[in-house]
């Protein structure tokens, strides 16, 4: 089945394939010789969209930015798969961030919903930690913090409220 419209324009969505599991590139890669460039692949089985970025001999798939909300009420490592937004309905909590490294542009808006007494703690297990400090933590109730990945470790992004 295609969703192929002849008069699409040039870099347009024009189909949606599923995949079970995350997709391989090249030219033996996941759907090979079939799907085109812009063309997006749905990864069932980890909930992850993808957009082939090369030719339809030799795909190259890149993750899309999806935003969803996690809700997290205890310590928790986060995955790839968690990007978006983080609700931490506790207080004292550790959140760990995944390693950055193969994915640049991964992006985590944190947020402490809980009364705060000792605040969310967020760390990087492995790299340079957050804007090169070991950790940032929440100040008050409903300080949200965005971190994005990059070469060398998580950059934040953006801040309501204070954190130190």
């Amino acid at each position: 089945m295609t969703f192929l419209n002849t008069s699409a324009v040039a870099g347009s969505l024009r189909r949606v394939w599923n995949n079970a599991g995350a997709p391989t590139d090249g030219t033996s890669g996941t759907y090979a010789g079939s799907i085109a460039p812009g063309d997006i692949l749905i990864d069932t089985t980890n909930g992850i969209i993808y957009k082939n970025i090369n030719t339809t001999a030799s795909p190259t798939y890149v993750p899309l930015p999806v935003p969803k909300v996690t809700v997290k009420s205890g310590d928790a490592t986060l995955t790839v798969a968690e990007s978006g937004i983080i609700e931490v309905t506790k207080d004292s909590v550790y959140i760990y961030l995944p390693t950055y490294v193969g994915y640049a542009g991964l992006t985590y808006t944190i947020k402490a919903m809980a009364a705060y007494t000792y605040g969310v703690h967020i760390y990087q297990k492995i790299g340079n930690g957050v804007d090169g400090g070991l950790t940032k933590t929440s100040a008050a109730q409903y300080d949200a913090l965005t971190v994005v990945a990059g070469t060398d470790g998580y950059n934040v992004a953006a801040t309501k409220g204070t954190w130190y």
